[in-house]
């Protein structure tokens, strides 16, 4: 794929905006999942990259130390930012479900949960940049041109990935509706009613993402990994692990919300409030006691 400069500074910086407008309004959310701290670290990666290509297109011609920067290391920084990212997308999948999953069944501390997360987030692009540029035949496109200084295309190469997790989430979705229309029991209800939340959210962009997928249309690499799917992702597994709720970073399940949003905690203090245990049951019953 090919695109002109103008256009590919023009659609960074729209990225960029839309990824800080993710991290802003959900800023209270953020910080408690790996896909919220992933999202930070890619808008301030974008933030930083954007910045520096934009500044070298602005000069178009500058010696740096010993380096000769052109129009052309617009392009190489580009096409080594499509290659890490291109990596990213089943290991943030992968990842973001365990995460999801792990904190539905076990939750840890706060500080240990972001500590997991933070270095969870800078293995992935720690190895990611490593792979590109060390491993061969995954280098960015460096061939040389005959006029640095007059280029004015870019080539950048379409990667695999997100297509795969695109199909692979739509997928999912089509499981889940099989699931809960052949079984009828209490957790497909509860999946029913977490499944309907997510829907509500992105139905739009489902049919967007199917239309893609469906048509073969073409999205730019360096616009693949964004804000907006990483939201997308978390929501998926956050609704998929009946833990749906209004915010999508949120990691509070629509019980806590529930008990938060009633006088008496002590009525619903389970993750499921349809099962009951012993341990529930002595803190509930001298509860309803004294309300009597």
């Amino acid at each position: 794929m090919e695109v002109s400069m103008e256009t590919l500074l023009a659609t960074l910086w729209m990225k960029t905006l839309l990824n800080w407008v993710v991290v802003l309004v959900q800023k209270g959310h953020v910080g408690r999942s790996f896909c919220g701290v992933f999202c930070v670290s890619l808008a301030l990666g974008d933030a930083l990259l954007h910045l520096s290509v934009t500044c070298i297109f602005l000069v178009q011609d500058v010696q740096m130390f010993t380096l000769h920067l052109t129009k052309y290391h617009v392009c190489v920084l580009v096409q080594a930012a499509c290659s890490i990212q291109g990596l990213l997308h089943w290991p943030v999948f992968i990842l973001s479900a365990l995460d999801v999953l792990w904190s539905a069944r076990r939750p840890c501390p706060r500080p240990t949960q972001t500590l997991v997360h933070n270095a969870a987030m800078l293995l992935l692009w720690t190895l990611s940049t490593l792979y590109v540029f060390t491993v061969p035949d995954s280098n960015p496109i460096t061939r040389d041109q005959d006029d640095h200084v007059t280029l004015q295309l870019c080539q950048v190469i379409c990667g695999a990935q997100s297509r795969q997790v695109a199909w692979a989430s739509l997928l999912t979705l089509v499981g889940v509706a099989c699931y809960m229309s052949w079984v009828r029991s209490l957790n497909a209800e509860q999946l029913r009613e977490c499944l309907g939340h997510f829907l509500s959210t992105w139905s739009s962009f489902l049919l967007l993402l199917l239309f893609i997928l469906v048509s073969g249309t073409e999205v730019p690499p360096y616009l693949e990994m964004n804000g907006v799917w990483l939201c997308f992702i978390h929501s998926l597994h956050t609704a998929v692990a009946l833990r749906s709720c209004s915010c999508i970073f949120c990691t509070h399940t629509q019980d806590d919300t529930w008990k938060s949003r009633t006088r008496h905690p002590h009525v619903c203090s389970l993750t499921d409030k349809y099962s009951l245990t012993s341990e529930t049951l002595t803190v509930q019953v001298p509860h309803t006691r004294r309300l009597a």
